[in-house]
Order: C-alpha cells, then structure tokens, then sequence
C-alpha cells in the first residue's frame, strides 16, 4: 500500500524505522510558519509522477523539528537509490543554505523507502490546494486540450482554400484538408470524473456546435501549476 506523512507525520515514519533518518530542532531553534520552494528532485514516484524533474512547487511549512538529519552512510544510500524526493530550494531552484529553511542535511524536503511507496515530507501540500491560501502547487490540476473539426460530409471552405493555396504553391497529392479549433484549459479540481463530465457539457454547450462539428479532448493529469 501506499503511505505519506507530512510533518510531525514524517517524524513518525522515520521514529518508527519505516525511513531512514532523523528529525531534530530547527537551525535556528525556532518554531517556523512560511511559505517555501521545494525542487522536485524524484519524478518517478506514486506521488510525483503528475510533476517534471526539477520542477518547483511553492508549499508552506510549519514545524520546529523540521531539520532532517542522517549520517554519510544513510545520504550516499538515499542518492544511490534516488530516495530524495524533495529539495528546499530558492524560487529560481537553487540550492543554497539561505533557501534551506531548517538546516536539514542536504536540503532534503521529502524523502521515500526504496520501494517508493512511503513518502515522508516536512512542507504541507494540502495547505497549498487553493489560491486563496496563497499556493495551489500542493493540488492536482488536469489541463484539457480539445480539438473541434467538421464532420465529415460538412463543407470546410478554409480547408478547401488552404489546399487550393498548398497547390499552388507546388504542394501536389494532397486531400481531405480539414480546419479546425484548438482549446487549452486548466480544470481547477481533483476529481478526474467531474472534470470529465464538465468538459463534456462545455463541448456541448458552447464550445462545439453538435450538429455540424465533432470535438474529441484529452484530460492530463498536472503538478501545481
């Protein structure tokens, strides 16, 4: 099964021998509540495999124990195994002692088990799902693309002057030209089916006119923004 913690929920993973690691007091022995940038250094889990490689999330932390620290051994094994999930890092993604809030060894935000399949991390995402809070990076946003085109046996003058142009130009054997419409969109929730649904009414609605074209659309799963 699949198993995160977050904060003092990273804390236990690691108490309970189920990472590896420690937690101690902040650099600063302070408790500290802010907004940060983390680096997304491990894509290839079960909950980055929505971000890139390098990508940068802004998420707030809210700890006084947040500072990880590990001996050599246990760094070296946690790079070899790509076990480093998450980087605190400046807004541009740099890596430096003023960007590390906590003074955790080598800036770890968030690290994982070998098999990937419990995540520890400092940073709370589910404090940054709305814009309101100040950052919606911690949420699952799916982009939309959709195409509308003609249905076939419905006149399409601009495909018909684009390939009229296309000849003329030297362009030869070419058939079936067909224009249409490309929309792009960002669907602010995390529940896959309603943003479905809701496309599906947009297209019908407003966005396609059903009796003489055809709309088909793709649904990507985003990190952040």
């Amino acid at each position: 099964g699949l198993v995160i913690g977050i904060c003092n929920g990273f804390q236990i993973l690691l108490e309970a021998g189920l990472l590896p690691g420690a937690m101690i007091r902040n650099k600063n022995l302070q408790f500290v509540c802010k907004f940060i940038h983390i680096r997304v250094e491990n894509p290839q889990t079960p909950y980055t495999n929505l971000c890139r490689r390098g990508q940068i999330l802004k998420i707030p932390i809210a700890h006084i124990e947040g500072n990880y620290y590990a001996d050599g051994k246990i760094l070296q094994e946690l790079r070899k195994n790509n076990q480093i999930i998450f980087r605190y890092c400046s807004k541009n993604g740099a890596i430096s002692a003023e960007s590390n809030p906590n003074g955790s060894k080598e800036a770890i935000a968030g690290i994982c088990n070998k098999d990937g399949n419990i995540l520890g991390m400092m940073p709370h995402p589910e404090r940054a799902s709305e814009s309101i809070l100040g950052s919606e990076d911690g949420r699952l946003i799916f982009e939309a693309k959709i195409y509308i085109t003609f249905k076939e046996g419905v006149v399409d003058p601009q495909g018909i002057t684009i390939k009229g142009a296309l000849e003329s130009l030297g362009y030869k054997g070419i058939s079936n030209v067909r224009m249409g419409k490309y929309i792009q969109m960002k669907l602010n929730t995390q529940d896959k089916e309603k943003a479905e649904s809701d496309l599906k009414q947009m297209c019908a609605k407003l966005l396609a006119n059903p009796v003489i074209e055809d709309y088909r659309y793709e649904i990507e799963e985003k990190c952040g923004k």
